[in-house]
């Protein structure tokens, strides 16, 4: 059996569409699965909503108030399946999310965590000590902790989840219902955010500060930072951040190694989050992702450049099939063709 775990809170506006098109998608497979969710003690009927569909689906709900990353530890911990996988309640899935699963049952072996999702065996996750209690940067530290610990493998198709579009202003208010609780939580996440990805004060200059549009802005993440140092990072290398550790050491999965098609090879970074050194280790896999899609025979592969949000997006000959899973604002054009590829990266530094 899978346990798909996660947290919740105030989704009632996609919660049912999530479940139904998750079970949509793991009933045509015929494996055994379970959801196991903990609910912030919502206040909007989203625990409500989870306790009808309970009676649909297999679905165990648990209500504690927790931050997301001690929320998913909860419902770690209360899974009975085989295999576990977390996901984000905020979102619904494609038929090919199914397939994805199946495909990594096949694959996966102990110590070896696979992203996204999360997917590993139980028992693998539980030893590598679960998740801990940040509210943003938690997805970094989780594996960052599993690179050091075991493996971590990408899977290089798209994740088969789709987002609805919601304006910044209504999320905001799905958290919170005041200027003084949106500030609040935004230092929260903020303060996560250097904790978990262990940012150094040269990523603190070269990205946070380079990017902020005013001093008070500089001086607030400068403040953030040391209050990061002092509380103490997860910290897993002396040179790398996090996410830069997890970039260098992961490993990949090619679609046709889980039987996709060739055309569903999709790689992404933002490259906003990344340092100079960043920058090298990523040229570095890209190298090597490149490399080996051509031993393969994967003879046209493009990367694509989203101009205002600064994310890289690597596909194959046919982007149409994976182009609805990007969440891009303005592809402004495909700018690989061959190998010269150095450069076209570089450029867009």
């Amino acid at each position: 059996m899978i346990s798909i775990y996660g947290t919740v809170y105030n989704n009632v506006r996609t919660i049912r569409t999530c479940i139904t098109s998750l079970a949509k998608a793991l009933q045509a497979t015929g494996i055994s699965w379970e959801v196991v969710v903990v609910d912030n003690f919502s206040n909007d009927g989203t625990y409500e909503a989870l306790v009808e569909l309970s009676s649909l689906y297999p679905i165990r709900c648990i209500r504690e108030k927790c931050s997301r990353g001690k929320g998913r530890d909860i419902a770690l911990r209360h899974t009975r399946g085989d295999y576990v996988m977390y996901i984000d309640f905020d979102k619904y899935f494609t038929e090919e999310f199914g397939k994805l699963v199946t495909g990594l049952l096949k694959i996966c072996k102990q110590n070896e965590v696979y992203t996204p999702y999360g997917f590993s065996l139980r028992e693998t996750t539980i030893r590598f000590g679960g998740w801990v209690d940040l509210n943003h940067g938690e997805d970094a530290e989780f594996f960052a902790r599993s690179c050091v610990k075991g493996v971590v493998r990408r899977v290089l198709t798209p994740p088969f989840s789709l987002e609805e579009p919601v304006h910044l202003l209504r999320r905001r208010g799905r958290y919170v219902k005041s200027k003084l609780s949106f500030y609040r939580r935004l230092l929260r996440d903020r303060l996560d955010s250097f904790r978990g990805c262990s940012s150094s004060y040269r990523h603190l200059r070269e990205v946070h500060i380079a990017n902020s549009r005013n001093l008070r802005a500089k001086l607030v993440k400068c403040l953030l930072y040391l209050l990061s140092r002092l509380l103490g990072q997860y910290k897993y290398s002396k040179y790398l951040r996090n996410n830069e550790l997890v970039l260098y050491r992961e490993r990949y999965v090619l679609p046709d190694d889980i039987g996709f098609p060739r055309d569903y090879l999709y790689f992404i970074c933002y490259l906003d989050t990344l340092s100079d050194l960043g920058l090298k280790i990523l040229i570095k896999k890209l190298e090597g992702i490149v490399s080996e899609c051509l031993k393969r025979g994967y003879e046209g592969i493009r990367i694509q450049v989203s101009a205002r949000s600064r994310v890289m997006y690597l596909t194959y000959l046919n982007p149409e099939r994976v182009l609805p899973y990007i969440n891009y604002t303005e592809i402004i054009r495909s700018v690989y063709r061959g190998s010269t590829w150095y450069s076209i990266v570089l450029m867009f530094r």
